[in-house]
């Protein structure tokens, strides 16, 4: 029995940047549906081929200087379609972004791991589709909880990193980092279990 022959990574990225184009100019296409409102150029084509032409431009040049210029004017003619926009008081950037974002997906296809730009896109599709429970957590999210989140980030990205990864006693077969670690798991548990209770029961400030 022959065995198939496995496509090229290039045919490959680009059926991924397609379908995550597709997707994500769908995704907006219906945000905007949704909102019954302009929020600015962009249907499920131009995303498309928006992504598409990131791919193309770093093929053509892997030095990336063409995909940098190709940026460089789209982000002028973003900046030209916003201007025009501010001019009937709209200032809505997310489509910009969007757009911005699926222009990457192109090299993130082509030289990263399927699940980088695969996140990317389920980032996106999440803050589309989920519009009114997003804006409900906003609401009800206090701003002391900032400060307990930053205290967090600290522990976890200064705090970790900096401890040795030797053991705190002959007689003791632990680390200072095992220790450590372990904290910040528990805080995590218990902070997430906090959150829930909190925003995302039926009882709760979410709801």
């Amino acid at each position: 029995m022959n065995n198939l022959t496995p496509l090229s990574p290039l045919l490959v990225a680009f059926i991924e940047t397609t379908v995550f184009g597709f997707l994500i100019g769908l995704e907006w296409h219906s945000y905007r549906r949704a909102s019954q409102r302009d929020l600015g150029f962009g249907t499920t084509r131009t995303f498309t081929l928006l992504a598409i032409l990131g791919l193309a431009l770093v093929v053509i040049d892997p030095t990336f200087i063409a995909y940098s210029v190709g940026l460089l004017v789209i982000g002028a003619l973003f900046a030209l379609e916003y201007w025009n926009r501010l001019q009937s008081q709209d200032n809505h950037l997310l489509g910009t972004l969007i757009a911005l974002i699926a222009y990457t997906l192109g090299p993130l296809s082509l030289h990263g791991p399927l699940w980088l730009p695969l996140l990317f896109v389920i980032v996106v599709l999440l803050l589309l589709g989920d519009k009114p429970g997003i804006r409900r957590f906003s609401d009800a999210f206090r701003h002391e909880e900032a400060g307990t989140l930053v205290k967090f980030f600290i522990m976890a990205g200064v705090i970790l990193p900096l401890l040795p990864n030797q053991e705190i006693a002959p007689f003791i077969s632990v680390t200072w980092y095992q220790v450590w670690l372990a904290v910040l798991v528990v805080s995590a548990i218990s902070y997430l279990s906090y959150l829930a209770q909190t925003y995302f029961s039926r009882h709760g400030a979410y709801y």
